[in-house]
């Protein structure tokens, strides 16, 4: 009988978030469609992680707002994304699934040699835990608040230093990045990458390599990445990467 009550409550649980989620698509789907029709800088961004044990798979969109553009002004960012990782809780190993999505507001503003930005937003993510970790900060359903600074400089003609970082208020969810370009000519750009993220149940650090700029048609351009993954805890694995970035 406790059985039977008890597979009720989680599949109520799963609805709950399930519905959450989907009345944040909702909304994102409402908001870009009330974007303005004539904006010609709206640019939509996808692409995927891969580790053993790790993935993270995003798609998201970003617009200008109240008359700014993607390189000065006031810009709003969308995204939904799903992750999967692993850690080490006493001795045990969880794995973790959480779908997410994310509304965020900023501004980009023109510096010598490159562009400084920030942003808030908001940000909903469901997470499972198997088994079940109720000490994780990263359990379950939430509305969190995120922020997010970006800093790009070019250092000289053809090396630049691109620098990203956010965080999750709530949850100490932390992920950073710091990429050196060089340019290679017909808009291929390529370098090492660190990456550093996590919160109080993992840490990780990347090093790896990465490559923009490939042009797939008139307005889409791909770039791929690949590296070492050193996680506290676990043995260190390798990465791959894929990103996709295009104008609409």
């Amino acid at each position: 009988m406790a059985t039977y009550r008890a597979r009720p409550r989680r599949l109520r649980g799963q609805r709950r978030g399930l519905t959450h989620l989907l009345a944040l698509g909702l909304l994102l789907a409402g908001l870009l469609a009330a974007a303005p029709a004539w904006s010609q800088e709206r640019l939509w961004l996808a692409g995927a992680e891969l580790s053993p044990g790790n993935s993270y798979a995003y798609a998201g969109v970003l617009l200008p707002a109240f008359g700014g553009n993607l390189g000065e002004g006031f810009v709003q960012r969308y995204w939904v994304d799903r992750v999967t990782y692993r850690y080490d809780s006493n001795g045990q190993t969880i794995e973790a699934k959480g779908p997410g999505a994310e509304a965020a507001l900023g501004y980009v503003t023109p510096t010598t040699g490159g562009s400084l930005s920030g942003m808030l937003g908001i940000v909903y993510r469901d997470t499972r835990l198997s088994p079940d970790d109720p000490d994780s900060a990263a359990r379950g359903a939430h509305w969190r608040v995120k922020a997010q600074g970006e800093f790009n400089h070019a250092l000289t003609d053809e090396l630049d230093l691109a620098l990203m970082a956010s965080y999750v208020f709530g949850q100490r969810g932390y992920w950073s990045r710091a990429r050196l370009g060089h340019a290679l000519g017909n808009g291929l750009r390529a370098g090492p990458e660190l990456v550093i993220q996590g919160d109080p149940d993992y840490r990780v650090t990347q090093y790896g390599a990465f490559l923009t700029g490939l042009r797939l048609s008139s307005s889409v351009q791909a770039g791929v990445k690949a590296g070492m993954r050193d996680q506290r805890d676990e043995s260190t694995r390798g990465y791959l990467g894929l990103e996709l970035t295009g104008l609409f």
